[in-house]
């Protein structure tokens, strides 16, 4: 699964249609971050494609938190 998070729904609609027209068909989007870890716990997804400057939580907040669970790995990549 892959989970898209990200604040502006305008962004996850590009994000979205770009995965599915590579084929991806599993795709989970949230735009709410107080979400975020729980439904990265909940799905694990293989792929995050993951906002950083959010209200309330941001997507920094989220990766150090991602460290914190027991057996996630992750890789990141910035893109401007």
């Amino acid at each position: 699964m892959k989970l898209i998070i990200d604040d502006t729904l305008a962004n996850i609609e590009v994000l979205e249609n770009l995965l599915m027209m590579k084929g991806y068909t599993n795709v989970k989007s949230l735009s709410d971050s107080t979400l975020a870890l729980s439904t990265i716990k909940e799905y694990e997804p293989e792929l995050i494609l993951l906002d950083l400057m959010m209200p309330q939580v941001s997507g920094f907040d989220i990766m150090e938190e991602l460290k914190n669970i027991n057996g996630f790995q992750f890789h990141w990549h910035y893109m401007e």
